[in-house]
């Protein structure tokens, strides 16, 4: 399928990548580990590399107004291969607080909420969400589609509280909707949760993709946090528009103060093509709904995308940013293509347009500020270990021209002692040659005694 030739080859590169600085961290750490270099210092430095490089992720976050088909589109990207949707969709089950699709394999395959409630905690948002003590957590079997649609059911769950309420938990007239059986206006239904984590096993997720469903204006309004970081901080930002309504006031508040920072036409050509710019792109979506003649009539075809570029035109118009960020498409017959497997579904949906333009937009600016990062952790690691060798080095010489000294004392001593020994030896063989020759002369000495004494009698 195109996406796997798109999106898929794009992950398995930063997988690639990832794979192999993996290995050169382990290579290092073995080496210095194998001739006894690696201290607590250096094992400590490596181990935070090897983490820094297992989290390493690439965000796309989208944003739209509700009905827009935010929802599902990301079906339809991501989890269509499967033959089923992953998120809810449809009329009263769309997303309503701000979701976050990952996977972690040494996390439970589950749905984890933060509701609504902590709203009224100091703590800051990234506080909570690393605190597990605030979160309800609803595990699910991934194989069945029953336990994840009731799941992830929760994700569309609203609850009713009075306006006074949700004026103190900070939401704004964007978060908040008055029941339609409500004949006063004092009670208003809210989101039931703040944010929501799915994690989820799928190919796409394994290899580092993190996707951010974000429920529109209301989101950026409530969510400081969210506007100001983990939004403009995604790798791709996708804001959704319907193809066949103009470009609300909402949809430009979001892409003027939250989207389209140095995106406008005073940019440089440099500047847009940098890898360190995050993509952000545009998506028409609800072309299939576009006023057009029937297929019978000649040139239909040829109408449509006639309407298709005139809208794209006027859109980037609106929004000041280059046509070629503006993407028409359908969810609907994206998804009902691939479900189904009907290819020309799918291609009809052009979501082979916004696939190619988001894996090619995707930039490597993670992969680049991890890298200079980690290179000076591995450089100072050999270097120390490099250091520790050239001191053990040095102390080899020293001791060996020690011994070298030694050994040429001791061939002296040697030599000297040899000398005496030799010069003993000789000495004692004239002593003990003398001492013969007097034991010979005594002996006949004795003799001429002997027979002198026989003589006399």
């Amino acid at each position: 399928m195109r996406r796997a030739t798109f999106l898929t080859e794009r992950l398995a590169d930063m997988q690639s990548w990832r794979s192999g600085l993996l290995r050169q961290i382990e290579r290092v750490g073995t080496f210095l580990r194998d001739h006894r270099f690696l201290t607590d210092e250096t094992a400590a430095a490596l181990d935070r590399a090897e983490q820094a490089v297992k989290g390493l992720r690439l965000t796309i976050a989208f944003v739209a107004e509700a009905g827009r088909g935010k929802t599902e589109l990301i079906n339809a990207l991501f989890f269509a291969g499967g033959g089923r949707r992953l998120l809810p969709a449809g009329p009263g089950r769309t997303t309503r607080c701000v979701t976050e699709i990952r996977f972690d394999r040494g996390v439970q395959t589950s749905v984890r909420l933060l509701p609504i409630e902590t709203r009224e905690n100091p703590m800051r948002l990234d506080d909570l969400l690393a605190d597990d003590a605030h979160w309800r957590v609803i595990p699910f079997d991934a194989d069945n589609p029953d336990s994840t649609q009731r799941a992830l059911a929760a994700l569309s769950e609203a609850k009713r509280i009075s306006f006074a309420d949700a004026v103190a938990l900070g939401l704004h007239a964007e978060g908040v909707a008055v029941p339609a059986d409500e004949t006063q206006s004092t009670m208003v239904d809210v989101p039931r949760w703040r944010y929501a984590v799915i994690n989820f096993p799928h190919p796409l997720l394994d290899s580092g993709l993190v996707i951010i469903d974000t429920p529109g204006l209301a989101a950026f309004t409530s969510e400081p946090e969210l506007a100001r970081q983990r939004v403009p901080s995604a790798d791709a930002i996708l804001m959704l528009l319907d193809a066949n309504k103009p470009v609300g006031k909402a949809d430009l508040a979001i892409w003027r103060d939250h989207l389209g920072a140095g995106s406008g036409p005073q940019r440089t050509a440099a500047s847009a093509s940098a890898e360190s710019t995050p993509t952000r792109l545009v998506v028409l979506n609800k072309i299939d709904l576009l006023q057009t003649p029937g297929d019978a009539v000649p040139d239909s075809t040829r109408m449509l995308m006639q309407q298709i570029d005139e809208r794209t035109r006027l859109t980037a118009e609106l929004l000041r940013i280059d046509p070629i960020r503006v993407i028409a498409i359908s969810a609907r017959l994206g998804i009902a293509g691939r479900l189904a497997g009907e290819p020309d579904s799918d291609i009809r949906s052009r979501l082979y347009l916004l696939e190619r333009a988001l894996s090619e937009g995707l930039p490597t600016r993670r992969q680049d500020a991890l890298t200079a990062t980690l290179s000076p952790i591995l450089e100072d690691a050999l270097e120390s270990a490099q250091q520790m060798l050239d001191d053990d080095r040095f102390e080899t010489l020293e001791r060996l021209r020690e011994l070298t000294q030694l050994r040429a004392k001791n061939e002296k001593l040697g030599a000297s002692i040899g000398s005496q020994t030799t010069l003993r030896q000789d000495r004692l063989d004239a002593a003990l040659k003398e001492l013969r020759s007097v034991r010979n002369v005594h002996a006949k000495l004795g003799d001429q005694l002997s027979s002198l004494a026989n003589v006399e009698l």
